[in-house]
């Protein structure tokens, strides 16, 4: 439609004959002309009296003409120059021949291959206007010309701006909220017109703000949509309707075709995301993306091969017949034109930042959404999140608060239901599923005690899901068991053997009736347990107790027949055959820096927790008196470890971890907050025990897990030495009084957790308890008589005192009592020896112990205050009677930045 201020055709502006009318533009009417000066064909757009009346506005419009008339690229309309003739401003630009891109959608989605061409060559002259400053604010099909050759031309760059600035309640009578847009502005009475800019908006945009080049980004991301779908991803019947689902609705990205590399939709989704810091933040990085894709499309998506099933077991049996045509088939292939052979497609890899994430995560049997929770902290409950592979949006699914307890950090995966509707996990009262669809949660089983956390494991195609158990006081677990989906009551499927610490079950083989289960060692420390295949149709006595190999965490089955599993921090594959249940080949690694969750689909998307997002929470130093008042905090939140007190009473020995490993031993003045490495290097080592002159022993670990004692003196004057070196997972607990002795608990493979006895200059070490029974946790009296340890004697933790003659055999008297009443963990003796501070759940109790002869008297243990913390001794006691607990971080810390890594046609790793 023409204006009624329109230069009619005919007329000359200048050495310009009007020759036709092309269209109407955000700024005024556009024409094509003939210079009859150069003897050329041109576009000019004449500008609407609206714009003349403010001079300010067209002086702006002015700059912005120039700028973009020094912008010279092949995929933009160039402009040639701003004029005036006869009272009117108008722009001489390029004419561009053919159609524009609003044209050939009309007929309906492009191709794949035309799409990221067109995509690609968009992105470019975007690119090259954002180089220079020039943001286009007005990006659309309408003002994409696609010229006879295909090539693009993308017209009115730059002048979105000039052209809103200033525009609120002008002719069109819009309001500022829209005067952002141009064409929303100028052509107020065209309600198509409207529509259609209207949809291409940004959010920041729709709110009326001017946006910058990530805007172009978002609008970039609507044109790809209705590029491959053949509609737009915002629509609505009035201007209010589209601008709602611009800021509001998330794009269907189900729309998409499905048959469109997974990499494709996720640029698009990236694109779309309705906050400008997580969209692309670079135009150019989008077109180097759209250049990959559009040289290997297969590459994109290279589980193309593996969502094949192998073929049945009827069809391989038919191979025999099949070798009786071989050479009728060689005959014809001699007839056949010969086809070269489609390389395989590579491996690809993307990330997924899961904000605080926990370590239990899941990727769905169809590869479509991934699942993980976060953990417990002072500010917000624990809970399971779900996000589609197709978008960037992250949502928690409610009804899951309260999902994953703090310190469980051996909580498992996420099972998901083969139909990839629901989950199961694990709840404050036992296990629950809930679907993710409807959001409807129901409990399946309550857990058998308050202290008990039931542990998800895996959920078979016959309705049977796994779990195991843990205690949240002490993390010993229990065996395996087996319910229905619907509920029911459990059935135990297998038992702990002598020296294990827990079972987790971490999914089926392809029978549905047999998986794979960790058998946990000490501690859960790394590479210390056993793989094992277990079945929900044998009782716990009939399960078979060999161990396929050893790995730091739970495998997985893939479909393309092979076990990937984690082992010291390296993911590795090895062939399996699951019908025999044996291993063939060796392993390969697939990745390394990876953590010890992975998981795979049905369709061989593998996912897995990068190693730095496997380190521990951050956590605070802090000081409390026994009422639990803070009195201060000692250095920033970072990954502490054990917390022990030098031999001043003032002074600390902190293990702290900087890169995600087991971590490294400082020596710390509280006074001042430095922290000093004991032993400088690459080494790891972490836990203490520091003696009477500040010796300090420690474990040292160069593979990972707990592994051989040293000492130094705290000052580093003299060189670390070994103490007690054997392949047994070692943990210093504490000297005696007079320093000769050193006093530790060991996990022997066949046996729970024992301690033990060294002398400080070494020699073969002296057994003080091994039972069948933990013991750990020991603790010297500072008058040397006694000794107080933690022990699961009774079948829970409790805190125990004996008498105690380390020069003598035996080491120990006639006096056993218990110290704790229903529970106890980690005691420390008070300065002056009357009393045992330990911990009961999240309580810091105490005990006063009265000497009487040759016994103690203990006390009614007394509650002293409430304290969240971490880590295997996690306090300890000041010679001023405060106490110095490492607790978790109550504010975000760079841990909060959790990466999960998706990872496609892994198979082409081993091939390499």
């Amino acid at each position: 439609m023409i204006g009624a201020d329109s230069v009619m055709i005919g007329q000359k502006l200048g050495t310009y004959e009007i020759v036709a009318t092309l269209g109407a533009g955000g700024m005024g009417e556009v024409y094509r002309a003939r210079d009859t000066k150069l003897g050329r064909e041109v576009a000019i757009k004449v500008v609407l009296e609206a714009f003349l009346a403010d001079r300010d506005r067209l002086l702006r419009f002015e700059r912005e003409a120039r700028a973009l008339a020094a912008l010279n690229h092949p995929n933009i309309a160039t402009l040639h120059g701003m004029e005036e003739a006869g009272g009117r401003h108008f722009l001489v630009m390029e004419l561009v021949a053919g159609r524009t891109l609003a044209e050939t959608l009309a007929a309906g989605p492009m191709t794949l291959g035309a799409a990221i061409d067109i995509a690609r060559q968009i992105a470019e002259a975007l690119e090259a206007a954002h180089e220079k400053g020039i943001v286009h604010r007005d990006l659309k099909p309408a003002n994409v010309k696609i010229t006879p050759d295909e090539k693009v031309k993308v017209l009115d760059f730059g002048l979105a701006k000039a052209g809103a600035e200033g525009a609120a309640n002008d002719a069109s009578g819009l309001s500022p909220t829209l005067a952002n847009s141009p064409t929303l502005t100028a052509m107020g009475t065209q309600a198509g017109m409207i529509l259609g800019t209207a949809s291409y908006m940004s959010p920041e945009q729709a709110r009326g703000l001017s946006g910058d080049h990530r805007s172009d980004v978002f609008s970039f991301g609507v044109v790809l949509y209705e590029m491959l779908s053949g509609r737009q991803p915002f629509q609505g019947e009035t201007i209010s309707d589209v601008l709602a689902s611009v800021l509001a609705r998330d794009p269907d990205l189900t729309a998409l075709p499905k048959a469109i590399p997974l990499r494709l939709t996720d640029l698009v989704a990236r694109c779309l995301d309705k906050h400008p810091k997580r969209r692309w933040q670079a135009i150019g990085d989008v077109r180097h993306e759209l250049e990959v894709i559009a040289k290997n499309p297969d590459a994109s998506d290279p589980v193309v091969q593996a969502r094949t099933p192998p073929p049945p077991l009827w069809r391989r049996a038919l191979a025999p017949l099949g070798a009786l045509t071989l050479g009728a088939a060689a005959t014809a292939a001699l007839f056949t034109a010969s086809r070269p052979t489609p390389a395989p497609p590579e491996a690809v890899a993307f990330e997924i930042t899961a904000p605080g994430a926990g370590p239990a995560m899941s990727l769905s049997p169809d590869g479509r959404h991934v699942v993980f929770g976060t953990l417990q902290t002072d500010s917000s409950p624990s809970r399971v999140w779900i996000r589609s592979l197709a978008s960037m949006e992250i949502r928690p699914l409610a009804g899951t608060e309260g999902a994953l307890i703090r310190r469980a950090s051996w909580i498992g995966n996420l099972p998901w239901s083969p139909d990839s509707r629901s989950i199961v996990f694990s709840s404050t009262g036992g296990l629950s599923r809930i679907d993710v669809i409807s959001g409807q949660a129901t409990n399946l089983v309550k857990s058998p005690g308050s202290a008990v956390v039931l542990i998800p494991g895996a959920w078979g195609r016959d309705g049977t899901i796994l779990y195991g158990q843990r205690s949240a006081i002490d993390g010993r677990g229990a065996g395996i068991w087996r319910i229905a989906e619907s509920g029911g009551a459990p059935v135990q499927v297998t038992a702990l053997s002598s020296g294990e610490l827990a079972h987790r079950p971490s999914g089926f083989l392809p029978d549905g009736r047999r998986f794979l289960y960790v058998a946990y060692g000490a501690n859960l420390s790394t590479n210390d347990n056993d793989i094992r295949v277990g079945s929900i149709d044998r009782k716990p006595s009939e399960q078979d107790a060999a161990a396929l190999f050893t790995a730091d965490g739970p495998p997985v089955y893939a479909p393309s027949g092979h076990l990937l599993f984690v082992r010291r921090g390296s993911l590795m594959a090895q062939p399996f055959d699951a019908e025999r249940g044996v291993l063939g080949g060796t392993p390969v690694q697939i990745a390394s820096g990876v953590g010890s969750t992975i998981s795979v689909s049905d369709d061989g998307r593998l996912l897995y927790r990068t190693a730095a997002s496997d380190e521990a929470p951050f956590s605070e130093i802090v000081r409390f008196d026994r009422k639990g008042t803070v009195l201060g905090k000692i250095g920033p939140p970072a990954r502490y470890g054990d917390v022990n007190a030098l031999a001043d009473g003032v002074g600390l020995a902190i293990a702290r971890s900087v890169t995600g490993d087991a971590g490294n031993l400082y020596i710390v003045d509280p006074a001042r907050a430095v922290f000093t490495r004991l032993n400088p290097g690459t080494v790891t080592d972490f836990a203490a025990a520091v003696a009477p002159d500040n010796l300090v022993a420690f474990t040292y670990s160069p593979e990972g897990g707990s592994k051989d004692l040293y000492v130094r003196p705290a000052n580093g004057v003299a060189d670390a030495r070994a103490l007690v070196v054997s392949p047994n997972a070692k943990h210093a607990n504490s000297w005696t009084r007079d320093g000769r002795f050193l006093i530790y608990d060991e996990h022997v493979p066949g046996r729970s957790q024992d301690l033990l006895m060294v002398r400080r200059e070494g020699g073969a070490p002296v057994t003080l308890l091994a039972t069948a029974a933990d013991e750990t946790v020991a603790t010297v009296s500072p008058d040397g008589k006694w000794l107080a340890y933690r022990s699961t004697d009774s079948g829970s933790p409790e805190v125990y005192v004996r008498d105690f003659y380390p020069d003598r055999t035996p080491v120990f008297g006639d006096v056993k009592i218990q110290i704790s009443v229903a529970g106890g963990d980690k005691p420390r003796w008070s300065p002056d020896g009357h009393e045992i501070f330990f911990l009961q759940g999240e309580a810091m109790m105490a005990a006063s112990v009265v000497p009487t002869g040759a016994s103690l008297k203990p006390g009614i243990p007394q509650k002293l205050f409430e304290t969240k913390y971490t880590n295997y001794i996690p306090f300890d006691v000041l010679k001023n009677g405060t106490f110095v607990v490492n607790v978790p971080a109550a504010t975000a810390t760079p841990s909060a930045a959790t990466t999960l890594r998706v990872l496609l046609n892994w198979e082409s790793l081993m091939r390499k």
